[in-house]
């Protein structure tokens, strides 16, 4: 509702911005980039440190696949998307190239990484390994900056009727059970432009 506002960090970079939150029980970290000092950065929840996780050279914006525990950053200078282990270990990956990266955001859901391009007003989109790069939104847009997933889970109820029928000599009992349920995720996109 906006109320508690209170600063989180305060120092060890220039010019913070994109963010991401990992919130777990096993890690509890914010991420974030400086473009200023060509640095990915992250820090505990807690606030108590704030260590260098990867250099980048114009990194614009950043995004977590949690299950997948990845971070992925967008990249003006190289014009690429790319990641690496969210605890900063293992081998950067470029997963896109040729791409004009503003802003991006990660659906763990149906596995696509999805960014913004202002000067070419579009937003495109891939999968979490670089394939399958498209435009998903072409026209339209005057100069499109940050975009955000919604994830939507809907609680679906499904009628299923199973009948026992037992019977002895004298009696014949039946017993009907009724109801299974299921969870459905659906996946919309959020964009906001500003021009």
């Amino acid at each position: 509702d906006g109320s508690n506002v209170e600063d989180l960090l305060t120092e060890g970079f220039i010019a913070p911005q994109g963010i991401a939150v990992e919130k777990r029980s096993s890690r509890q970290r914010v991420y974030f980039c400086d473009p200023q000092t060509s640095r990915l950065q992250s820090s505990p929840l807690d606030a108590s440190s704030v260590e260098d996780i990867a250099e980048a050279l114009q990194p614009q914006d950043v995004a977590l696949d949690l299950p997948g525990s990845r971070l992925f950053w967008a990249d003006s200078q190289t014009r690429t998307i790319r990641n690496m282990n969210s605890d900063g270990t293992g081998t950067i990956v470029d997963v896109v190239s040729d791409a004009y990266p503003s802003f991006i955001a990660v659906d763990h859901v149906d596995g696509k990484v999805y960014w913004t391009e202002r000067r070419q007003k579009r937003i495109r989109r891939a999968n979490l390994d670089g394939g399958d790069v498209e435009i998903f939104i072409g026209a339209g847009l005057s100069s499109p900056m940050g975009i955000a997933i919604i994830m939507n889970e809907t609680l679906t109820s499904t009628t299923s009727t199973t009948t026992y029928t037992m019977t002895s000599s004298t009696t014949t009992t039946t017993t009907t059970t009724t109801t299974t349920t299921s969870k459905t995720t659906t996946t919309t996109t959020s964009v906001t432009a500003t021009s």
